[in-house]
């Protein structure tokens, strides 16, 4: 079966997905962008952040305490806890 495909209003979200908890984080290594989604309710996922960073961040990690982005030659960012 298909299933329904839920986007977040006037947002183009690309890039490698992670899901932690109630929150989806994506992030743009060709454009330098980061996004964070609740997606608490999936039928309605909302736009909780989006930033632009001076590098290429890859996959993001997440822990109890926030998220480390890694971000190419600008190195490893530790983010606090999106609440």
């Amino acid at each position: 079966t298909d299933l329904p495909i839920q986007r977040v209003p006037d947002t183009w979200l690309v890039g490698k997905p992670t899901l932690y908890e109630n929150h989806l984080y994506v992030a743009d290594r060709v454009f330098g962008r980061v996004f964070i989604v609740d997606v608490k309710d999936p039928d309605n996922p909302t736009l909780i952040d989006s930033f632009e960073t001076p590098g290429n961040p890859g996959r993001i990690k997440t822990t109890q305490y926030g998220y480390l982005l890694p971000n190419g030659y600008e190195g490893l960012s530790l983010c606090r806890k999106v609440e």
